[in-house]
């Protein structure tokens, strides 16, 4: 069973991820912060990562490319969660070398389509 890192500092939203990625069958885990993210990457084997992009210790692009750097993550598929969900966010997005990209809020099917995609289900 894959599993899936969110990284979130409301916990409403992660409940909602959860809840949305319930049918597909992922084992998930949820970390509020990139210091807590980072030490849940290091004690999990990590099939993708969503990370929003406002988080209490770091924005969610440095995070991104912290994970990234880990050798047993480089290749892990990373979707940024952004409730500016601006143009230039997207392309920072892109450029840090996330594999999605989706605007808060989301709606269920969309979020569902981008993990099954990023997972190489869908």
């Amino acid at each position: 069973m894959p599993t899936v890192l969110i990284v979130d500092d409301h916990q409403v939203v992660r409940r909602v991820v959860r809840h949305a990625l319930q049918p597909l069958a992922l084992d998930v885990i949820e970390a509020e912060d990139g210091s807590a993210a980072l030490a849940l990457a290091a004690s999990y084997s990590v099939d993708l990562v969503l990370v929003d992009t406002n988080l209490p210790d770091q924005d969610g692009f440095s995070l991104l490319q912290r994970l990234k750097a880990l050798p047993h993550l480089a290749a892990v598929p990373m979707i940024i969660l952004s409730s500016s969900g601006g143009n230039d966010e997207e392309i920072r997005a892109w450029e840090a070398g996330a594999a999605g990209f989706l605007s808060k809020p989301f709606h269920t099917q969309a979020l569902r389509e981008v993990v099954l995609h990023a997972l190489g289900t869908g």
